[in-house]
Parts: C-alpha cells; structure tokens; sequence
C-alpha cells in the first residue's frame, strides 16, 4: 500500500505533456454537474480494463477548485487498481469486461495550494474508515468563507452498483472530515444542492419510492431531515467556489499476472 503511494506523490513531478495518455475532453464543468461526475467515473472505470488476470492502474487528477476569498486552490490525485484472479476470464458486464476481480483505492491525496503547495494522504484524513473499495474524490464546493470544503466520492465495490457520498472536510483543523455523512441510509447514497445559508447544506438523499432531503448544519454539527424541499426556493441555493481546470485521467498502467 505504502509503495502505491508513492507512485502517486512521484505524479507530481512528471510534466504534464509527458504523463496525460488519454485526458478526458476538456469541457467546461461545473462544480454541481452531476452528470460530468459520474461520466469521469465509468470512463474511469473502463480503462481498468487490460489482461484479466493481471492487474491495470489508473492515475487520476480531480478538477481543480478555487475558494471564495481566492487564497486556497483544491484538487485530488488518486490511484484506483484492478486486480486479477487465477480465474479471471473475458467477459462480465458493465465497464470491466473481466471476471472475477477486485477494485482497490491503494492510494490517494489532497492538494492545498495557496502560499505553499501542501499534499496531505486521505487516509490521514479519514477517507478509509469511512469508503471502502473503489472510489474517486472530486472537490464539489467550499463555505462562503472558506473554512470548509465540500468533496464528492463515487463509491463502487464490484465496479457496477455506484453510490455517491459526501465528506466535509475542515481547513482549520487540518482539513479532517467531519463526522457527519449525509445521505449514508440510502441505497444510492445523495446528491449536494448547495448552500441555504452561510452555514446550512442541503443534500437530496430520495430514493425509489420516497423523496426526502437533508441539511447539514456545520455550526451545530449536526444533520437534519426534512420531507421536501418546498420550503427552500431555487435561488435561495447557492454554491461557492470556482472550477478552472477539469478532472482527467493522467495515467494508465498495465501489470502482467503475479
């Protein structure tokens, strides 16, 4: 696990025009576009594909968020694997055209530059204990004052069912998550709205058959549940905070059986 690592941290030297092999189109991207989400997740997904039973890497680099006051940019490296089996053969649905397999996150890190470029391992942080398996980080939004940032992680065990969570994470306390995890009871986790307020977040956690919404409040700490979200109007929501470079995939590695 730790030599993973320190692939990832080695990433950063490489220069760009040498590690991109196959950068994901360049659109522009908002930091709320669920959809450019979840598209860089399959896209991801499929270029794990390779010998079955060896094992494939990719290199990713989350898009790039600036913080309201324009003192801090944000953005996650991570290294996501496929590991073969034995019996591993060609076949299986989905993005992965190989089964059986394993999905692992053996590496992955935090970029804060501001004065100094810091790098923080987000298993320090507290992604482990909370995600397990496959997943990828995308900075979504900060506070308005931008104490806190908000990320979004794309989750999958088997590489089909996806679920999508949140982690805050506090600047001012060495940017660790908080304990609060927002729609964590729903089979395919929520969605962030954006702000109400300076200190509330509203989260759309519905599911088949029941549509609920939750906020959480970051100067109590705590998550409320509310039936609706009638009471909260379109542009009473805000979302702070600007992307100035999309995610991309910067590099894929192929290994041949063990």
């Amino acid at each position: 696990m730790r030599k993973g690592l320190i692939g990832v941290r080695s990433l950063l030297k490489i220069p760009a025009i040498f590690a991109i092999l196959g950068a994901v189109s360049a659109v522009a991207v908002l930091a709320q576009d669920q959809l450019s989400f979840k598209n860089f997740s399959i896209e991801t997904l499929s270029r794990l594909n390779g010998e079955c039973r060896g094992s494939t890497e990719v290199n990713y680099r989350s898009q790039r968020l600036r913080s309201p006051d324009g003192k801090t940019s944000i953005y996650f490296n991570g290294v996501i694997r496929r590991v073969g089996q034995n019996t591993s053969r060609r076949g299986g649905v989905g993005s992965i055209k190989c089964d059986p397999y394993k999905l692992e996150t053996p590496a992955g890190e935090l970029v804060i530059e501001s004065e100094t470029i810091l790098t923080k391992n987000l298993s320090d942080l507290g992604f482990e204990r909370r995600f397990n398996g496959f997943y990828i980080v995308n900075p979504v939004a900060f506070s308005p004052d931008s104490r806190y940032l908000i990320a979004r992680v794309d989750v999958s065990s088997n590489g089909l069912d996806a679920w999508t969570g949140y982690a805050v994470l506090d600047s001012q306390k060495d940017y660790q998550l908080l304990s609060l995890d927002p729609c964590k009871d729903t089979d395919f986790g929520g969605e962030y709205k954006g702000f109400t307020s300076p200190f509330e977040i509203i989260f759309d956690c519905s599911a088949a058959g029941e549509v609920y919404f939750e906020v959480l409040n970051l100067t109590r700490q705590s998550i409320s549940r509310i039936p609706s979200r009638s009471s909260v109007s379109n542009n009473q929501i805000r979302s702070y905070g600007s992307v100035f470079s999309t995610f991309e995939i910067v590099r894929v590695q192929q290994f041949p059986r063990q």
